[in-house]
This record gives structure tokens, C-alpha cells and sequence, in this order.
């Protein structure tokens, strides 16, 4: 006997998950839909907002007095430049983007570099 009732209340609980689970996917499509229906939806503007940057490469003479290769980033919206930083790797690049985007001027979240 108490077998039956447990299976009852296991298959009882199944089904509340099932329909949960049926119910999610209904929303997860009406989503899905509506943001077809509505691309320029503001929410979906702002969360990836970014600002193309051009990166140059130079080279700067260095607090011990050598000179080395240098790279900054320049805001092609508003023209402002980043610090310099020493290296042309990726890393360096990186940084300059992430300082143009903590002093830029045009309002951007961050900044992307620009195959050029």
C-alpha cells in the first residue's frame, strides 16, 4: 500500500515538472518571437554598445631612456587617444582600448579595434 502512494506522489511530482518545463519554453518562444517582432528594442541596444577604435603603432622612448614599440588606441567618433603602451601583442592592445574607454568622450561602453 505505501508503495502505491509513493509512485502516485512520483508520478504526481513528474507531471508538475513536465508542465512547468512546457510552460518556460512556451515564454522562452513568445520571447523569442516578440524580439524578432521588435529589433530595435532599446534593452538590446545598450547591452552591446561599442564604439570602433583604430590602434596605431609607434615607439617611445621608456623611463630607462630606450626607445621601444608603443601602441595607443584613437576613438574614430571623437578623435581622443588613449595612453600608450608598450608592446604591440594583444595584450597591450587590450589595454589601450579598455584606458580609451574609461576617458573617451563619445559615450560608449567600451571600445573595439578595427581591422584596418
Amino acid at each position: 500500500m505505501i508503495w502505491y502512494a509513493m509512485l502516485d506522489q512520483a508520478a504526481a511530482r513528474r507531471s508538475r515538472e513536465e508542465a512547468h518545463n512546457r510552460k518556460l519554453a512556451a515564454e522562452r518562444k513568445r520571447d523569442l518571437e516578440w524580439s524578432k517582432e521588435f529589433p530595435d528594442h532599446p534593452q538590446k541596444r545598450q547591452r552591446g554598445w561599442a564604439q570602433p577604435a583604430t590602434i596605431e603603432e609607434g615607439h617611445q622612448v621608456n623611463e630607462r631612456g630606450y626607445e621601444q614599440a608603443c601602441v595607443w588606441a584613437i576613438c574614430n567618433a571623437t578623435g581622443d587617444a588613449s595612453e600608450s603602451s608598450y608592446g604591440t601583442g594583444p595584450r597591450s592592445i587590450n589595454r589601450c582600448l579598455l584606458l580609451l574607454s574609461k576617458t573617451c568622450s563619445c559615450g560608449a561602453r567600451w571600445h573595439e579595434e578595427v581591422e584596418g
